[in-house]
């Protein structure tokens, strides 16, 4: 073993005897040893008055000693023993230790790290007890996510072998960081039953390690086997930081699709993403020149260019696939009646395209082409006899007609016709029911023989019509039983009605229009009773309006918006719709350092809060102490107050305050009134009480450190 260095470590450093001599000329000396420039040389050489170490040691070793001409033995070796803190370099050739790894100082970032913890590294910033940042490369954390690529190892148990020092690493909490060998290890009691040689990787427990089970970082190998009824809470592992793929053997499908899920990815129809049984999305991507995979499972395939020997589309062979979904178009067109059997399309070569409906080796019913919309109901036919019929509507610019037969028309432009039949009775009828009424006879009889005759004008006898009608409405009255008005009804002078049932709208002077269970207003504003005389009454009541009265609502009152007071509100109670109460101070039109301001019977302000959660009394009374200002024999009071005066008795250091307002986040104040005896009063403990525990109280213990002669008045405050 060889030390070479300037300085060594502190500890003891014996330097070996010299040689006996084999002859009255003497043994060799032991060899000088250098420390910290102090050369200490061994133990002297034997023979007749044999000399000690090399003369160019500081401090030989003893006087060999004298046999004659014999060589004597060697004096023993000096001890030499230094305390100088510095470090030097260890060359040797190999070192044997009792523990079992190798480890590395780091500063950690958790004070609660253990030996066994499995751990990561992070950039969290460490300080000093002064405050100033400590320097390092990385900080060690309970690791707490499986197959995390920031999972660096296990935290040491007893290491052989310890790399850095604490006093030269720049301060911070540290620990011994496993690089290499055997470590126990906490196993994670939720973990599957470990096998020896299994991987272990991070827990979602921390600082424990479980199997691994798929793919990613692991931290160790397993030495032992461990279940999760064993009892044991750690075993021995080999440190090896690695990634681990499990090679998976599937005996189907189905089982490789329960550690990995396939599913719909929210980026798009055909995109899709994998989870792991974590709920993790797999990241991994995979690239390779050539692949032979047995079985492929996949979302969607993007490819260039795809050659199959056989290709197959819900368990059918493509050639099968296509032919079947042929079969069940022109199943369906058969069945529908768009393929008839009597039916052929043809082209001759030109532009026209020939339907040919019959044929001349069948002797059936004249064919028919049919159009039918959707629920497969007839709408157009042409047979081949040329006849068509149309059950829509019929639109031409134009059209030419050797006959024209018409249930209903509606002709948009100019009709010319030689003859129309019917026409002249369809008038006549017509004329007749218009004037079938009282004190229009004449007209209408004059009007309907104007209308006898083969040849006439018809617009002239329309506009003799038009002229009749204005003339009868004029002078005639209207009495009858019952009329029905097709078109309109206009009256100029007063109407009067009994009861009268009007099936659509009303319009008075086209400004009010009653329709529909609702009263309009052509105009801006709907006025009622404008004259400003009589009450307004709603539902019997539930709301009146007047001059008067004004408003008065006899039910509960519902507001979806604000409601604005320009005046006093006056009311009894106000309580919250739901479980708070809110009282806005910062509106648009509210003015700066608006508040809310409590006024006495005098309309003097006594409290007042303002926007920024300031409050002022005249005065406060927070609860009322029922008890003595004076402690007990016993150092106790109860209150049910949260302030008050209390008395620390002379002889006690301490005193309970018993008080139900005390809880887990109470700030608590003391104030000492009386002398102390320069000693500090202060809160030593408090506790809220458990509602699970029976009889429990919330408490605080006033104390000092030392009991005084005479009593301590004080002032106690508890702000919650």
């Amino acid at each position: 073993l060889w030390l070479l260095s300037d300085y060594l470590t502190a500890g003891s450093t014996t330097v070996s005897a010299g040689s006996g001599g084999g002859s009255a000329t003497g043994g060799t000396g032991g060899g000088c040893f250098n420390n910290g420039g102090d050369t200490v040389g061994g133990g002297g050489g034997g023979g007749t008055n044999g000399t000690g170490g090399s003369a160019s040691c500081t401090n030989n070793g003893g006087t060999g000693g004298n046999t004659g001409s014999a060589g004597g033995a060697g004096s023993a070796g000096r001890s030499l023993t230094t305390t100088s803190p510095n470090y030097g370099t260890l060359y040797t050739g190999a070192v044997n230790t009792t523990s079992a790894d190798l480890a590395e100082y780091y500063v950690t970032g958790d004070t609660s790290i253990q030996p066994g913890d499995v751990v990561k590294i992070d950039g969290t910033q460490i300080l000093d007890p002064n405050s100033h940042l400590i320097s390092t490369k990385g900080v060690l954390q309970k690791a707490d996510k499986p197959y995390d690529s920031g999972i660096i190892g296990i935290i040491s148990t007893s290491p052989g072998i310890v790399l850095g020092s604490l006093d030269a690493s720049g301060g911070g909490d540290q620990r011994q960081l496993a690089l290499s060998g055997r470590v126990p290890v906490k196993i994670d009691p939720s973990s599957p039953p470990i096998n020896v040689g299994d991987y272990l990787t991070a827990s979602t427990l921390p600082g424990y390690a479980r199997k691994a089970t798929q793919a990613g970082y692991t931290i160790a190998k397993a030495l032992e086997a461990w279940t999760p009824t064993s009892g044991e809470d750690r075993i021995d592992a080999f440190v090896n930081l690695s990634y681990y793929e499990p090679d998976r053997e599937f005996d189907q499908i189905t089982t490789l699709m329960d550690v990995y899920q396939l599913t719909a990815s929210a980026s798009g129809s055909l995109a899709f993403q994998i989870t792991n049984t974590y709920g993790e999305i797999v990241n991994k991507v995979v690239s390779a020149s050539q692949a032979v995979i047995a079985n492929l499972t996949a979302g969607a395939i993007n490819a260039q260019t795809i050659a199959v020997n056989n290709l197959s589309i819900g368990g059918q062979k493509i050639e099968d696939f296509v032919a079947h979904i042929v079969d069940e178009r022109l199943q369906t067109a058969s069945t529908s009646g768009i393929l008839a059997s009597n039916a052929t399309v043809a082209n001759d070569g030109h532009e026209d395209l020939m339907i040919h409906l019959g044929s001349t080796a069948t002797t059936s019913a004249t064919s028919t082409l049919t159009i039918a919309d959707r629920y497969n109901n007839p709408v157009a036919q042409i047979d081949e006899g040329g006849n068509a019929t149309f059950s829509g509507t019929l639109q031409a610019n134009n059209a030419v007609f050797n006959s024209l037969q018409l249930n209903d028309a509606s002709i948009s432009g100019v009709l010319y016709a030689n003859q129309i039949d019917g026409l002249k009775e369809k008038v006549k009828a017509l004329v007749a029911n218009e004037f079938a009424t009282e004190g229009v006879a004449t007209d209408s009889a004059h009007i309907l023989a104007s209308l006898s005759g083969d040849d006439y004008d018809l617009q002239q006898r329309v506009s003799s019509l038009q002229q009749a009608v204005t003339t009868a409405s004029e002078s005639a009255n209207l009495l009858t039983a019952d009329s029905i008005f097709t078109n309109s009804l206009t009256v100029s002078g007063i109407t009067s009605l009994s009861d009268t049932v009007i099936s659509g709208s009303l319009s008075i002077t086209g400004q009010l229009l009653l329709h529909d269970n609702a009263i309009s207003s052509a105009t801006n504003t709907l006025s009622l009773q404008p004259e400003g005389t009589g009450t307004l009454n709603l539902l019997a009541g539930a709301m009146t309006l007047s001059q008067a009265g004004g408003l008065v609502v006899n039910t509960n009152a519902y507001f979806a918006q604000n409601v604005t007071v320009r005046e006093d509100l006056i009311t009894n109670r106000i309580r919250p719709l739901d479980s708070n109460l809110t009282i806005a101070l910062n509106s648009p039109t509210a003015s700066v350092g608006a508040k809310l301001a409590l006024t006495d019977a005098n309309n003097q302000e006594v409290a007042s809060i303002d926007a920024s959660g300031s409050a002022s009394f005249t005065k406060l009374i927070i609860a009322a102490d029922n008890t003595p200002d004076t402690s007990t024999i016993s150092g106790e009071i109860t209150s049910n107050a949260t302030t008050g005066t209390a008395v620390l008795a002379a002889g006690q250091s301490t005193i309970k305050i018993i008080s139900p307002k005390i809880g887990n986040n109470s700030l608590v104040y003391v104030t000492p009134t009386s002398s102390t005896n320069n000693q500090v009063l202060y809160v030593q403990s408090r506790h809220a009480a458990d509602s699970s525990i029976p009889g429990d109280q919330s408490y605080v213990v006033i104390a000092i450190d030392n009991a005084i002669a005479v009593p301590v008045t004080f002032n106690w405050w508890v702000i919650n």
